[in-house]
């Protein structure tokens, strides 16, 4: 991680969730590509698409990994 103003809380909540991970409670999708996910202990990760493309919704990626990714479009996905 860098030395930016949220590193070292993202480093302690990264241990904290090590040692107690959450548990998915519950997923809400909506019409743009978005997501939500209620977690237990409280938590909630709300994710929504930063279009890079204009038919191209999401990328992922294996974390450490430099191999091929998975791509999501409008209207189909791609390897």
């Amino acid at each position: 991680m860098s030395n930016g103003l949220l590193s070292r809380p993202a480093a302690e909540f990264v241990v904290l969730l090590s040692v107690d991970p959450p548990v998915v409670e519950y997923v809400d999708a909506d019409e743009f590509g978005g997501f939500r996910l209620l977690l237990s202990a409280s938590y909630s990760l709300v994710v929504f698409p930063a279009t890079s493309f204009p038919v191209e919704h999401w990328r992922y990626f294996r974390y450490g990994c430099d191999d091929s990714h998975f791509v999501v479009f409008e209207d189909a996905a791609s390897d």
